[in-house]
């Protein structure tokens, strides 16, 4: 799982944190 989390750390982190962005200011 480790893994998958330090993948995300790439790419997919920002989709991520626009997501979290996006749920706070929604």
């Amino acid at each position: 799982e480790k893994r998958d989390f330090r993948k995300l750390n790439g790419e997919y982190y920002n989709l991520w944190q626009m997501s979290m962005l996006e749920s706070e200011w929604s």
